[in-house]
């Protein structure tokens, strides 16, 4: 609260006076050349530049960037990524970190969103042969493996703790 009361306070002064003035005033009341001031405040923008990050892009241009070099896996990929995003294919950040880790990929994710691109990348360095084997398994998994995890669990039997 007290940054947000700050920044107003800010924004009013700068209205009011004039930027230049503000630094310069700033600079007379820190003891420090206008330039010093000039520069510190370059430095945090900067920053806070850095710190933003570029927003994902879409999955029809990392797709593209992907299959580029080989067309013909394309429809698989294709295929297999609308079913990411369905949540049929790797339906949980944990399934898609297991996934990436089989393959090399090291780094964990905090998203799904976050991992389309390395999922796609992978996907983009199996052949054709795994990609079809990888897209029937997710079909026949997902036929019939939310029946049978819904099954499971109306059947399931509490445990007992008694002895």
């Amino acid at each position: 609260m007290n940054d947000a009361f700050l920044t107003l306070q800010m924004k009013l002064l700068i209205a009011r006076y004039g930027y230049r003035h503000v630094v310069e005033t700033l600079a007379g009341a820190h003891e420090c050349s206008l330039e010093e001031v000039d520069a510190m405040l370059s430095r945090l923008q900067d920053r806070r530049r850095k710190r933003r990050t570029k927003p994902p892009d879409s999955y029809g241009e990392i797709l593209q960037e992907i299959t580029r070099s080989r067309p013909e896996t394309r429809e698989l990929i294709e295929k297999l990524g609308a079913l990411y995003q369905s949540r049929t294919f790797l339906p949980e950040l944990r399934h898609v970190n297991h996934f990436l880790e089989r393959h090399g990929v090291s780094r964990r994710h905090s998203s799904r969103r976050e991992a389309l691109r390395a999922v796609i990348q992978v996907l983009g360095s199996l052949d054709e042969h795994e990609l079809r084997d990888l897209l029937e398994s997710t079909l026949e998994v997902g036929t019939s493996g939310e029946f049978a995890a819904l099954a499971n669990q109306i059947m399931a039997v509490p445990h007992r703790t008694e002895r």
